[in-house]
């Protein structure tokens, strides 16, 4: 799940999963929809009030992006709500673009990119504090490999950790441009 407005759970949908099938059973006859997306993994998002669904919004690719070919919807979602899904969706979209360099994606009018620039300086950051620590433990121990051992897996955990706090930053910062 990536959200909830007012009483509608957003979710975006994995391949094999028990929500893939309990959207496919529900959208019923339109099920072909989401199913050549999940096969190629690319995103798609149900909306859930309950166990009822709400609205259903498949992407696929088109020249390096990502746009939201196909919605279904039995009715027509409020608009405040509908506007809330969009941005919920969209600041989602963020933590997938993060790891497709110079994509962008196109969701209902709203251009939605990640700034690869801000990813790549945790890369560096994440790289030079695991070198920082190991030379630390290298200066205190003086035993080489054990101070490359505790470097590489303290910068290998702190670029994880970094890259994690700035998707959740762009996340966090996105809004719709008027």
């Amino acid at each position: 799940m990536i959200g909830i407005v007012e009483n509608d759970r957003i979710f975006r949908v994995s391949k094999g999963t028990r929500l893939a099938d309990d959207l496919k059973k529900d959208l019923g006859s339109h099920s072909g929809i989401c199913s050549d997306a999940l096969a190629r993994k690319l995103p798609v998002y149900a909306i859930y009030r309950k166990s009822q669904l709400m609205a259903c919004y498949v992407f696929r690719k088109e020249d390096h992006q990502l746009v939201c070919s196909d919605e279904w919807t039995p009715e027509r979602l409020p608009a405040k709500i509908a506007n809330e899904t969009d941005l919920c969706i969209c600041r989602d979209l963020i933590s997938i673009l993060a790891w497709k360099n110079g994509w962008t994606a196109q969701f209902h009018g709203h251009l939605v990119k990640a700034d690869h620039g801000a990813l790549l300086l945790q890369i560096l950051e994440g790289l030079v504090f695991g070198a920082a620590m190991g030379l630390i433990v290298w200066l205190a121990r003086r035993h080489l490999v054990i101070s490359i051992l505790i470097g590489c897996t303290w910068a290998a955990a702190s670029v994880l950790l970094f890259l994690n706090h700035e998707i959740e930053k762009q996340k966090n910062r996105y809004t719709f441009r008027d």
